[in-house]
């Protein structure tokens, strides 16, 4: 996983570097994106018959599994995980995770948003939009599509301050 993110992170400057070299490229604006994208998770969870809740800015929709009594991540925290990112169009699995440590600062706006308001121990699932997750470029190298609307099934395990690259190469939190 380590070095998908190296890799993302290098295709994005390439990417980054080549559209600005080249044609300007216009997105889709914002707020009409995430009106769309909301209109698209709330259908998702009607059909479904899910009951989720809304964070407080009403950007993500959550629906908490488990609840745990720990420490609440903030931005500068560093969390270790178990995950699994699927699409909301087809349910299909595009990444996942087990004991996953990282910087809170390092992911997607939309866990930056839905993983504060939980408590280490809670499992939950994020209905993130897609400008909250991937945006209009998504991701050439997992193949995540443009505007593409995520569900992530997250397991907060651990809840540190300081990142280290130390006893792997993946990382931990402590």
């Amino acid at each position: 996983m380590y070095k998908s993110v190296i890799q993302y992170i290098t295709i994005c400057w390439v990417t980054l570097l080549s559209f600005s070299c080249s044609e300007t490229i216009e997105e889709p604006d914002f707020n009409e994106q995430l009106t769309k994208d909301l209109a698209l998770i709330d259908a998702y969870l009607a059909d479904n018959a899910l009951v989720a809740e809304a964070d407080p800015k009403n950007q993500i929709r959550y629906i908490l599994h488990e609840s745990g009594t720990g420490e609440r991540p903030t931005l500068d925290s560093c969390i270790t995980t178990n995950y699994e990112g699927r699409f909301l169009s087809s349910n299909e699995s595009f990444d996942s995770g087990e004991n996953f440590s990282f910087r809170m600062r390092s992911v997607i706006k939309g866990w930056q948003i839905g993983l504060p308001l939980l408590r280490e121990g809670d499992s939950v699932s994020l209905y993130i939009p897609s400008g909250l997750a991937y945006g209009y470029f998504g991701v050439p190298i997992n193949q995540i599509p443009s505007n593409s609307n995520i569900i992530f099934g997250v397991k907060l395990l651990h809840v540190g301050k300081n990142f280290s690259t130390t006893p792997s190469p993946e990382g931990s939190c402590n």
